[in-house]
C-alpha cells in the first residue's frame, strides 16, 4: 500500500513538473523560420599591379608567382632585453610548398610586452619558415595556457595561418595574451 502510494506521488510530481516546463517555454506555438533572401554574391578583389592593370582574380590554390616568393613580412631584427623563455615542443608542417612550425614556449614572463618581444626574437630565429604559431606557457605556474602569438614571415605564411586576403598587419605577427 505504501509502495504504490509512494509510485502515485512521484507520478504526479513528475506530470506537475512537466506541466509547469511547458507551460513556461514561451506559451504559443513555433514558428518556422523564414529565409531570408540572398544577394548576389560579393565581387572578389583584384589587386592591381604597378602599371595599373587589375589582373583576373586567381583562385587560392594557385602557386605563388617568383615575385611573390621574395616577399618578406615585417623586421627579421633579434630585439634586446628579451625575456627568458623555453621551446618546450616544436612540430613542423610542410604544405603545397609553404614551411611551418608550430611551438609550446615556456617563460615565466606574463605581460603583452614580453610575449611581444619573445615573439619577435622567435621571428628573427625562424625566418626561414613561412608561418609560426606559438602558444605561451608558463610551467612555474598554472602550466595552462597563458597566450600565443602567430607569425607570418611570406604571403603564403600568411595564408596558411588562414588570412585569405591579405597579412592583417605588416610587423608580421600578432600576439594574444590570455585573460
Amino acid at each position: 500500500m505504501r509502495r504504490a502510494v509512494a509510485v502515485i506521488l512521484l507520478a504526479a510530481a513528475v506530470i506537475a513538473a512537466a506541466f509547469f516546463f511547458i507551460s513556461r517555454s514561451g506559451g504559443g506555438p513555433v514558428r518556422a523560420v523564414k529565409t531570408p533572401q540572398a544577394g548576389p554574391a560579393p565581387r572578389i578583389l583584384a589587386v592591381s599591379d604597378s602599371s595599373g592593370a587589375s589582373p583576373k582574380a586567381q583562385p587560392r590554390s594557385r602557386k605563388l608567382s617568383e615575385k611573390e616568393k621574395r616577399i618578406r613580412i615585417g623586421s627579421f631584427e633579434r630585439p634586446k632585453n628579451v625575456p627568458k623563455y623555453r621551446i618546450l615542443q616544436k612540430t613542423t608542417d610542410r604544405r603545397h610548398g609553404v614551411r611551418a612550425v608550430h611551438m609550446l614556449v615556456d617563460t615565466r614572463a606574463g605581460s603583452q610586452h614580453a610575449y611581444v618581444l619573445i615573439t619577435r626574437d622567435i621571428k628573427a630565429r625562424y625566418a626561414n619558415y613561412d608561418a609560426v604559431g606559438i602558444e605561451f606557457t608558463n610551467s612555474a605556474g598554472s602550466f595552462g595556457y597563458e597566450g600565443g602569438a602567430l607569425i607570418f614571415n611570406t604571403p603564403a605564411g600568411s595564408r596558411y595561418i588562414g588570412y585569405v586576403y591579405a597579412p592583417p598587419n605588416d610587423l608580421g605577427y600578432v600576439v594574444a595574451k590570455a585573460d
